[in-house]
């Protein structure tokens, strides 16, 4: 199968756009450390699995202007991965029944996390991903190319059977 100039220029473009969207929400987690305090307790804490990958599922309480919230994000940005110790860490930290302080939105009081600024592995992995995509995509290219050049140019495929 050949891919098209068209689909190789948008996966370069996703491998550009994969970790400069990752760089944007990583600042704009960053903004979570400038977020209310309030006193929170957990509710709920154990590990899920999808497939492979596991990930902790924390969920808490906390209260603002009198309203209660439930909230579930341990932090922003949260990369899963397919070994448990980093599950098993977030749980232990956050057990059912501690009073961790929660960091909440002032504009929106919905919107939590227990762990402000994101995951610190979001962004690296991100732009991982992206440089693996750009190298892929450039290899597959040169490859066509070469394809192209040694069958003496360019040729649509024959749809007359």
């Amino acid at each position: 199968m050949i891919v098209s100039p068209i689909e190789s220029w948008i996966a370069l473009i996703v491998g550009l756009t994969l970790p400069l969207s990752a760089l944007f929400l990583k600042a704009r987690a960053g903004r979570q450390h400038g977020w209310t305090r309030v006193p929170g307790v957990i509710t709920k804490s154990k590990m899920t699995t999808y497939g492979e990958d596991v990930e902790p599922e924390i969920e808490f309480e906390y209260c603002v202007d009198g309203t209660k919230y439930v909230g579930s994000k341990v932090r922003s940005l949260l990369v899963r991965y397919n070994w448990t110790s980093l599950a098993k860490r977030i749980c232990t930290r956050y057990p059912v029944g501690s009073t961790p302080q929660v960091f909440v939105n002032p504009a929106d009081p919905s919107d939590a996390v227990l762990e402000p600024g994101g995951d610190r592995f979001s962004v690296p992995v991100a732009i991982v991903l992206g440089i693996g995509i750009w190298i892929f995509t450039l290899l597959w290219m040169a490859r066509v190319s070469e394809l192209e050049r040694s069958r003496g140019g360019y040729r649509k495929a024959d749809t007359d059977h």
